[in-house]
């Protein structure tokens, strides 16, 4: 329950409750993201520091957006690590979905039960996110994602919340 509770705090969609709204944040995130006339950059670290902790709460649907455009963009930009995320998700679902985790699996002269499913899967998914690249590839979207929104944040004005727009989503909750 304390899960589900503090979810709703980290809820990029909290308060939306019908597409209209959502595409209204939409609309409205994009038209404040991109007006060139509210960057300049910030005087001292602690200023810094506001801009980020306020555009990243603000902005949190486009940054969400951004770091998945990103794992798509490299996902389909590397048709090799797309096979092995592929292969690997493949066998797992065959393993665990379509034949059951308590049912044997028989592959040629050997029965495979639950353990041995586990004992092959593990250590073949472990190898393939190491040194197939699936690893440096979620490091690497979370560097270039992180990458273009700590820049966004931190030369974007700061936000400040506007009191009408609170009322505004309580009255439509």
């Amino acid at each position: 329950k304390v899960l589900f509770q503090n979810a709703s705090k980290y809820n990029p969609l909290q308060g939306i409750s019908s597409s209209t709204q959502l595409s209204g944040r939409i609309r409205k995130e994009a038209i404040a993201c991109v007006n060139p006339t509210e960057y300049s950059k910030p005087q001292n670290r602690e200023e810094w520091m506001a801009r980020v902790r306020s555009n990243v709460g603000f902005f949190r649907v486009s940054y969400g957006a951004t770091v998945i455009f990103f794992l798509f963009y490299f996902l389909l930009t590397s048709p090799l690590l797309l096979c092995e995320l592929l292969t690997v998700a493949g066998l797992w679902v065959y393993f665990f979905q379509i034949k059951g985790a308590d049912e044997v699996v028989s592959i040629g002269q050997y029965n495979i039960g639950q353990k041995e499913k586990y004992l092959i899967m593990v250590p073949l998914t472990a190898f393939v996110c190491i040194f197939g690249g699936l690893l440096t590839y979620f490091i690497w979207v979370a560097f270039v994602s992180s990458f273009f929104i700590v820049g966004h944040a931190s030369f974007r004005k700061k936000i400040e919340a506007n009191p009408l727009d609170e009322l505004a989503d309580v009255d439509n909750v």
